[in-house]
């Protein structure tokens, strides 16, 4: 392990702190340095002329958030990582929203990554909504220069489910102009299986051994978490898997709340989605979140596996160049409706 993640851990200061001046990385005790190499944030953390990096207290956690700024920014950009991800694995696209001039706040959920919290455990996916509306909240009162840029969001799988429960809670208060969801979790794959194993015998198990499967065709990426980082967790926990058994059916029969907003004020939504991935039943996935969304555009990437952010670049640039349109067409039409 090239850095301490505990010690990082505790040692990161609080986000209003961090929020007063640039977080300095070089040369700091505590890891942070280390943390930023190890992950080569320190490739986007090039492209930005302010990086700030702190504790946002919340909800019973203490959710860490990353802050990456770039110069004359046209927007800015939250991003939602997966189960078993943190923010230190999203160089990708992190470093492709700074190219095409957003902002970007990024954190890492409760037990995951640099956050506190029991590793990869909730004790519900409405925790999951709390943090996510509470760090949109702070983070609007600390950053308010970014606050006032057009506001778009991005998730990748269990990113996608918080977006989505964001979503049909918030639909009419929403900041975001335009949400993009990658490859979004509501039933993984062999879900009526894995359920049942569950009833049978999960309540007599907390953890449930990880199966390492081959969701991009980057096998480096596969490598690097399987044996070089870190912060992954090596089990699943059952309270997550029990607060994903009562997700899934009260998502289904959902219905978004009340739409005060008129339809042309509505956030567009993309789904993007790999045809061979092997986590999640996208197949019958896409169908629900067309039925809570009409307006919503999915788009099928054949052959692209689960985890989107970290395909290969065949895949991945395929991703982000339709990610890119979604937002470059919310702006202009932003732009067209207020006439500047």
């Amino acid at each position: 392990m090239s850095f301490d993640a505990d010690y990082l851990r505790h040692s990161l200061q609080s986000l209003a702190e961090a929020a007063q001046a640039p977080t300095v990385v070089e040369g700091q005790s505590g890891g942070l340095q280390e943390y930023v190499e190890h992950y080569k944030l320190d490739r986007c953390l090039a492209l930005t002329n302010a990086y700030h990096c702190g504790i946002l207290e919340t909800t019973g956690y203490s959710v860490a958030v990353q802050i990456f700024q770039v110069a004359s920014a046209r927007a800015t950009v939250t991003v939602l990582h997966g189960y078993f991800d943190h923010v230190g694995l999203y160089r990708h696209i992190i470093t492709r929203l700074l190219n095409f001039g957003f902002n970007v706040v990024a954190f890492d959920l409760p037990g995951h990554g640099l956050s506190s919290g029991a590793r990869a455990a909730v004790r519900s996916f409405d925790e999951y909504r709390l943090v996510f509306d509470s760090v949109l909240d702070q983070c609007r009162q600390l950053f308010p220069a970014m606050a006032a840029l057009p506001q778009f969001a991005v998730g990748q799988s269990t990113g996608g489910a918080i977006m989505l429960e964001h979503l049909l809670t918030s639909l009419s208060r929403t900041p975001f102009q335009h949400c993009v969801m990658l490859a979004p979790l509501v039933r993984p794959r062999a879900w009526e299986k894995a359920k049942l194993m569950f009833s049978l015998i999960g309540r007599y198990r907390d953890y449930w051994p990880r199966q390492w499967n081959l969701n991009s065709h980057d096998e480096s990426f596969h490598n690097f978490i399987k044996n070089c980082d870190p912060l992954q967790p090596r089990q699943v926990n059952a309270r997550w898997v029990e607060a994903l058994i009562d997700w899934i059916p009260r998502t289904e029969a959902a219905r978004p709340g009340a739409m005060e907003r008129s339809r042309d004020n509505l956030p567009g939504i993309t789904i993007l989605q790999g045809s061979d991935d092997a986590t999640v039943e996208w197949e019958h996935n896409l169908p629900v979140i067309e039925t809570l969304f009409p307006w919503a555009r999915s788009i099928v990437i054949p052959d692209a596996r689960h985890h989107l952010v970290n395909e290969a670049v065949l895949y991945r640039d395929r991703v982000f160049n339709l990610m890119e349109e979604a937002f470059e067409s919310s702006l202009h039409q932003s732009v067209s409706r207020t006439g500047h």
